[in-house]
């Protein structure tokens, strides 16, 4: 039996990275990925589409965002299964509970209930264990476990949450692997599909245990996000296949600047990184630049803004000093003691003095982004 495993669509979502126009774009790219996976499901003879929780970024959202999102799954080519999870949980103001959702969700759209089993297939059970609340302790899916009887054919059960080894050690929502292994052990199900980490993970040892992560990036620290699993399972084993459906691209770099050409190398970086408009940049920067080749770089960064989504500019990560060459001229306005040290300092550094070449550097950094000397008062 063959389906599609995805979740943390987190339709909805906003990045602080982006600006109005990126955010719109990446918004567009979610409802693409998830669409994507609809494509894969009808090429691949898939029986449904799961998504293990987190579909909408929260139960309040606009109208046209749900909208959308609806008229999206209207398309899809086979059945989808959504399960709450500790984004848009089954509570009182529910989405999935609104006018607005039971309005307009199309036919082939299934919200999975607490306690309901869905024939999926003939002879193959899907069992959810939604989130009724924003936080849940201890996670649903224990007393689900707890509860459930022996299958009459396969049983694949949907849940969402920190399963160890993740998350916090003494989060009480944390699920434990043990009870869950056991479960898989005694043919109680044979499959968990599980939301929550972005990241493409499998749990455990048995291949049975996975999180599909998300279908399109959402953040620096995810590992192989943007795709979805195409699963396949029988009593015997489980194969899981991986396909990419995210286009979006967040980065992370630390750039050692070229002493030779700061700028240049900086411009090496920026041109090496494909899909600009879809790339989130996260950029800081290491090395000797005096003020004006200090000023060059964050010129080129500004310029380069409008061809990515977004640049981040971690300032707090740089480790970025004034050459200590000993030949750059003192910055403007330096006089009496100050440009005497100045002095001193610079002809101990062409002499080659490390200690020297290093105060050269912070005294630069000091006085180029310190204030400018007042005047003083006419007499």
């Amino acid at each position: 039996m063959r389906f599609i495993h995805t979740a943390d669509w987190q339709m909805g979502m906003r990045r602080r990275w982006l600006d109005e126009d990126a955010q719109a774009r990446y918004q567009d790219a979610r409802l693409a990925a998830v669409a994507r996976a609809g494509d894969l499901a009808a090429r691949s003879g898939a029986a449904f589409l799961l998504a293990a929780g987190d579909v909408f970024e929260s139960n309040f959202l606009d109208e046209r965002t749900v909208r959308r999102v609806l008229e999206m799954l209207r398309g899809m080519p086979v059945p989808v299964y959504l399960l709450p999870g500790n984004h848009d949980p089954l509570d009182p103001a529910s989405i999935y509970r609104s006018p607005l959702f039971r309005r307009h969700c199309p036919r082939g759209v299934t919200v999975l209930e607490p306690g309901r089993v869905v024939e999926a297939a003939p002879g193959v059970e899907l069992v959810g264990a939604p989130w009724q609340a924003r936080r849940e302790a201890p996670n649903p899916l224990l007393p689900l476990l707890e509860a459930l009887p022996p299958p009459a054919g396969l049983r694949i059960v949907a849940a969402h949450g920190d399963m160890e080894p993740y998350g916090h050690e003494g989060d009480p929502a944390r699920i434990p692997l043990a009870p869950v292994e056991a479960a898989l052990d005694t043919g109680r199900l044979h499959y968990l599909a599980l939301g929550h980490r972005h990241s493409r993970t499998a749990v455990g040892q048995s291949n049975r245990i996975w999180y599909s992560g998300s279908p399109e990036p959402t953040d620096f620290d995810e590992v192989d996000p943007g795709q979805v699993l195409l699963v396949d399972v029988e009593p015997e084993g489980v194969r899981v296949e991986a396909f990419a459906t995210g286009t979006w691209h967040f980065v992370d770099r630390h750039l050692a600047l070229d002493p030779a050409d700061p700028a240049g190398s900086l411009r090496g970086l920026l041109d090496s990184l494909p899909d600009r408009d879809r790339t989130v940049l996260r950029l800081s920067l290491e090395g000797e630049v005096g003020l004006e080749e200090r000023l060059a770089l964050e010129s080129l960064i500004e310029e380069e803004r409008a061809l990515f989504a977004a640049i981040d500019r971690r300032e707090d990560r740089d480790r970025l000093a004034a050459p200590a060459r000993g030949g750059d001229p003192p910055p403007p306005g330096l006089t009496g003691f100050a440009a005497a040290a100045w002095a001193e300092l610079a002809e101990a550094a062409r002499e080659g003095d490390a200690e020297a070449r290093y105060a050269l550097g912070l005294f630069h950094r000091l006085v180029s982004e310190g204030r400018p000397p007042e005047e003083e008062p006419s007499a």
